[in-house]
């Protein structure tokens, strides 16, 4: 039990890294290299998390899948799995794009 915490910690950090690094590399800085090492990660975790589902709800229908740690208590159904492979897919889909524009539009005077 003491090792709880240290341990939820530690596995939140991989999950963090994909969400700072796309925000990093959204703007002008999103081109070439770093952009796409970030893009395809993204893909590749929830794709992964996508195929977990998958086999979770193979091995033990009965189980939550504990996305949201004690709150998941709910079996792996198709809303979820679907939700998984559509956030996988929309990732990927990014590794083409160029940087997104930040501009804001003004009103009118």
């Amino acid at each position: 039990m003491r090792l709880r915490r240290p341990v939820a910690m530690a596995m939140s950090r991989p999950r963090a890294r994909p969400g700072i690094g796309l925000i990093l590399t959204a703007g002008q800085i999103g081109r070439g290299a770093p952009a796409a090492c970030v893009r395809l990660g993204t893909g590749l975790l929830f794709l992964v998390a996508a195929c977990s589902l998958l086999e979770l709800r193979a091995a033990r229908p009965d189980v939550g899948c504990g996305c949201f740690g004690d709150f998941s208590h709910a079996p792996v159904d198709w809303r979820t799995l679907t939700r998984s492979a559509l956030l996988a897919l929309a990732a990927l889909a990014t590794l083409g794009l160029g940087p997104s524009s930040s501009r804001i539009p003004r009103a009118p005077p």
